[in-house]
C-alpha cells in the first residue's frame, strides 16, 4: 500500500472567516506511525456577496441553497485551480469538510454544502468529502472529527483545543479519546465585535476594557448544554435559538457583552481541561489570537498550554481533514466512536473521481 500521500485538506468555518486550503505530506511507517509535513498553506477571504449569502444560508428555499452550493463549489474550484498551479506539486487526493449549512443530530440532520463530485472533476484531483453523514447515521454526533488527528498526528499533548467558531476539547482517557464541542466561541464575539464596526477583536482589547455582567455570566451558565456529558456537539442553529437570544435581551454595551463571553468561554474551558486531567495543552485555532482569553484561561487553569507557530494556529483544522481523506482512502477508520457516540467506528467520507 502507498504510505506516502501529497494531499489539500479544505476547511471553511462557521465563523465565515475565510476558506481553508492546506497542502501536507502525510507519511506512515511499518509500525503505521504518522508523520506530516505542511508544504503550503492559505486563507482566501470570501467575496462579500458569497459571505453574506452563506451568512443567511439557513433561510434559503432549496432550489437557492442549491444554487449557493454551485457557487460556492465554483469559488472553491477556482481557488484549488490557483493553489495548484501556484505550489506545482501533484496533489493525490482532496479532503474537503465543505461548509456547514444544518447539523442537528437530534434529528439524525447534518449538512455540508459542496458540490464534491464537481469539484473532483473541474479541478481533475480526487476528492473525498461529506465526512458527517456516515458518523451520523450510526447514531453519532457527526462530530468533532479532528480528534482522530489529534490522536494520530498530535499524541505527544496531552489535550488538543481549537478556538474557531465553536471552541472544542479532545483528549486521551486511558487509552479512550474523548472529545467534545465545548461552548460557542468566535461567532458570537464576532457579532458582538461588528456591532463597533469591526471584524472582531484584535487581541481581545475591546473585552479586556469592558465589563462582566455577572447575572447574564451565570444565565448562559444555566443552559442544559453546559450540564451534558460527552458526547456532544454543537452547530449555528443552537447558538442562534438558544445562545444569542440571552445576549440579546441584557441593555449591554458590547465590549461589556464581549468581557462577559471571554469570561464565560475561559471558565466552561478550563473546567474542561481539568477534566481531560492534562498535563500539555496545544491550543490553535484563530481565537489563540484573542490575547485577553488566553490571559484569563491560564489565569483559570493550572495546565501547560503550547501554542505552536502561525501556521499550526491558522490550518490544523484544514490539515487534520487532508489526513480524514487519506484515511478513507486507505480504508481505515477516520471517526472515533468514544468521540461521536456512534455505534461503532468508521472510515466516513464519499469518494468523488475526477
Amino acid at each position: 500500500m502507498i504510505n506516502v500521500y501529497n494531499a489539500l485538506g479544505i476547511m471553511s468555518g462557521t465563523s465565515l472567516d475565510g476558506l481553508d486550503l492546506a497542502l501536507t505530506t502525510f507519511q506512515t511507517n511499518a509500525l503505521n506511525k504518522w508523520s506530516f509535513t505542511t508544504i503550503s498553506a492559505k486563507t482566501i477571504d470570501y467575496p462579500n456577496h458569497l459571505a453574506e449569502r452563506l451568512k443567511k444560508s439557513i433561510h434559503l428555499s432549496g432550489l437557492e441553497l442549491i444554487e449557493l452550493q454551485n457557487d460556492w463549489t465554483e469559488f472553491v474550484v477556482q481557488q484549488v485551480l490557483k493553489f495548484k498551479n501556484d505550489v506545482r506539486i501533484n496533489i493525490d487526493l482532496i479532503g474537503n469538510h465543505g461548509h456547514t449549512i444544518f447539523h442537528q443530530t437530534q434529528k439524525q440532520l447534518t449538512f455540508q454544502l459542496a458540490n464534491n463530485a464537481a469539484l473532483a472533476v473541474k479541478t481533475g484531483i480526487k476528492v473525498v468529502g461529506d465526512f458527517r453523514s456516515g458518523d451520523v447515521a450510526l447514531g453519532g454526533q457527526g462530530a468533532p472529527l479532528v480528534p482522530i488527528g489529534d490522536q494520530l498526528l498530535f499524541h505527544e499533548y496531552d489535550a488538543c483545543i481549537n478556538l474557531g467558531g465553536i471552541a472544542n476539547i479532545s483528549f486521551d482517557d486511558n487509552g479512550k479519546r474523548i472529545a467534545y464541542d465545548c461552548c460557542p466561541f468566535n461567532i458570537p464575539l464576532n457579532i458582538f465585535a461588528a456591532e463597533l464596526g469591526l471584524k472582531y477583536d484584535e487581541g481581545g482589547k475591546l473585552a479586556a476594557n469592558g465589563s462582566v455582567d455577572e447575572t447574564l455570566f451565570n444565565e448562559l451558565k444555566k443552559l442544559s448544554y453546559f450540564r451534558l456529558n460527552p458526547p456532544k456537539s454543537l452547530g449555528i442553529e443552537w447558538i442562534n435559538s438558544d445562545f444569542l437570544p440571552i445576549l440579546e435581551k441584557y441593555e449591554l454595551n458590547s465590549s461589556d457583552k464581549l468581557a462577559t463571553l471571554v469570561e464565560f468561554y475561559a471558565h466552561i474551558i478550563a473546567k474542561a481541561k481539568q477534566s481531560s486531567k492534562a498535563k500539555t495543552t496545544l491550543i490553535t485555532g484563530g481565537g489563540v489570537y484573542n490575547h485577553y482569553f488566553i490571559e484569563r484561561l491560564s489565569e483559570l487553569s493550572s495546565t501547560n498550554l503550547i501554542v505552536p507557530d502561525a501556521k499550526l494556529i491558522e490550518f490544523k483544522e484544514a490539515i487534520i481533514f487532508g489526513f480524514l481523506g487519506v484515511l478513507r482512502i486507505r480504508e481505515e477508520e477516520n471517526t472515533i466512536s468514544s468521540v461521536t457516540g456512534a455505534q461503532k467506528s468508521y472510515s466516513s467520507g464519499g469518494l468523488y473521481l475526477p
